[in-house]
């Protein structure tokens, strides 16, 4: 009954101004203040907000927000809805939908929530309202609370497994790719960014990925270590010289293709590899989980906080501090029985497929990954 309510509330918020003798007044009784160059029906200051945004996955995850909002509200889609004609009971319906824990979860309901507010700045820079009635609808609480973090640490063990799948691919130029790809995500990178890459973004003399397309529009320099550049040079070889994207589709006769991966295949990639070593939770384990892995291999080497923000591409140097794996118990859970870490026990594991890239095994690829001398190198341009 609660929800009904909600969801009537938030039908109600999509009302059309009346035109009355003494001006233009919302159907609730506040008065509106009617633009006096541009008409509401002209430009949506959703699709303007959207425009607005830096990076093509910011738009998609907020134009999603915005779908769903809108479709809430009984409209076919962000572009369709008035958000013009928002009232202040409106946008507090919203966020008490959003807040519904049934629904979404709190970040989640955060992020659709700051969709919101960003449309709602957008009409007043398009003059739909003055800065009183933008202030009035924005003045809604912020929805608090968390949820169970996910993801987790990738051991030693598993790393090795992973690139033994690939040394046993029978495709070499797919098992070349598939190790190149490990070897990226294991830098730092997100799968967002991996497949952004280009082949002149690899420096294989500095061995040196240039991140162009990072989050938040930023671009930085990523140092790969001996193992990871080793990996991405025997791919290249399988890949040939001819510009255009770092990483490609291979068909199953071992073909290339031309066009960029999508980041969905990337977690497809890391997927079948996993099922393929037989790791626990195969299905769960997600690109990103290589990621913090290396934020936490990284700091048991270092402890740099600051050159672990500007290797993550991170805006600040507590962006990080909430992931579990970084915690002083997760980090025994990086180490072997024997308290080794997994850089030392890299080392020593050996890989024992016979199969070779480019006359190196995958064991003296890797086995240098986390050379401390590499990942300490301040001259990097980290885009600060």
């Amino acid at each position: 009954m609660e929800n009904d309510r909600l969801d009537a509330a938030i039908e109600n918020t999509a009302l059309l101004p009346v035109e009355t003798p003494t001006g233009r007044v919302w159907s609730s009784g506040e008065r509106f203040v009617a633009p006096t160059a541009v008409e509401p029906a002209s430009v949506n200051p959703a699709c303007s907000y959207l425009a607005s945004l830096g990076t093509e996955a910011g738009r998609r995850v907020m134009r999603y927000s915005l779908d769903q909002i809108a479709r809430q509200a009984g409209r076919a889609d962000h572009a369709d809805m008035p958000w013009w004609t928002l009232t202040p009971a409106g946008t507090q319906a919203i966020r008490a939908w959003l807040a519904d824990s049934s629904r979404y979860a709190p970040a989640t309901g955060r992020r659709m929530l700051a969709a919101v507010r960003g449309v709602i700045r957008e009409g007043w820079r398009l003059g739909y309202y003055d800065a009183e009635r933008r202030e009035r609808l924005i003045d809604v609480r912020a929805i608090t609370g968390s949820s169970p973090t996910r993801g987790r640490s990738v051991t030693g063990g598993e790393l090795a497994a992973l690139f033994d799948a690939c040394s046993a691919d029978r495709n070499r130029a797919a098992g070349s790719r598939n190790a190149a790809v490990l070897a990226v995500l294991y830098a730092a990178l997100r799968r967002a960014e991996l497949v952004n890459l280009d082949l002149c973004d690899w420096d294989a003399v500095k061995a040196r990925l240039t991140v162009r397309y990072g989050k938040g529009g930023k671009s930085r320099q990523v140092p790969v270590p001996p193992g990871g550049a080793a990996a991405i040079d025997d791919w290249i070889a399988n890949r040939g010289l001819e510009p255009g994207p770092l990483f490609l589709p291979v068909d199953k006769s071992g073909k290339c293709g031309s066009t960029r991966l999508r980041p969905a295949t990337v977690e497809k990639i890391l997927t079948k590899l996993a099922r393929r070593a037989r790791l626990s939770g195969a299905d769960t384990l997600r690109p990103h989980d290589m990621r913090r892995s290396f934020a936490g291999d990284f700091l048991d080497l270092t402890g740099d906080l600051s050159l672990l923000a500007g290797l993550m591409g991170h805006a600040s140097g507590n962006d990080h501090v909430k992931w579990p794996h970084l915690d002083q118990a997760d980090s025994s859970q990086r180490r072997n029985t024997d308290g080794c870490p997994r850089s030392v026990a890299m080392r020593s594991a050996g890989l024992s497929q016979p199969r070779t890239l480019r006359g190196r095994r995958f064991s003296s690829c890797w086995t240098r990954a986390m050379s401390s001398a590499v990942w300490t190198d301040r001259s990097v341009d980290l885009g600060k």
